[in-house]
């Protein structure tokens, strides 16, 4: 990368669920350590959604959706 200016990423959206807490779901989805195992260049990830679900009137599971930035 020569210029940040010319730089162009590309933006990835990826979800996970646990039944223990949003940060548990964050890293439960398709986690930064197995894209840089592909050979991705992470830049940053941002949390863009959180939520839960419940069932018979109980927390069933947390769920959160992230935005990874890799090279475009």
């Amino acid at each position: 990368m020569e210029n940040q200016e010319d730089q162009v990423l590309k933006m990835i959206e990826v979800g996970g669920t646990s039944a223990e807490g949003f940060s548990e779901a964050a890293a439960t989805a398709y986690t930064i350590d197995t894209l840089i195992a592909q050979g991705e260049k992470i830049y940053f990830f941002e949390v863009v959604e959180q939520r839960g679900s419940v069932r018979e009137g109980r927390l069933k599971e947390f769920q959160a959706i992230i935005k990874v930035a890799i090279d475009g």
